[in-house]
């Protein structure tokens, strides 16, 4: 199956966005360990709070991702 080009952009567009978001935590990661070692309340470091919510949007994106690719390809014709 070939898709089309508009396909093709917004893959590329989801993709850059997962590729940077996890770039920024492993660059955060690394280079500000003391920031994510600091709590955001008594007992609860930032990294507890980061790490989860980063799984939950990059899980957000995908879902989003998948309705988006799917409106598109119904809209052109292409299933």
């Amino acid at each position: 199956m070939v898709r089309s080009v508009k396909t093709n952009r917004i893959s590329a567009v989801f993709a850059a966005v997962i590729v940077v978001l996890f770039s920024a935590f492993i660059g955060m990661f690394t280079f500000g360990r003391d920031v994510f070692a600091e709590p955001v309340v008594p007992g609860v470091p930032w990294s507890a709070v980061v790490e989860p919510l980063l799984i939950v949007v990059a899980l957000l994106i995908s879902v989003t991702y998948s309705l988006v690719i799917g409106r598109v390809e119904r809209s052109t014709g292409e299933v």
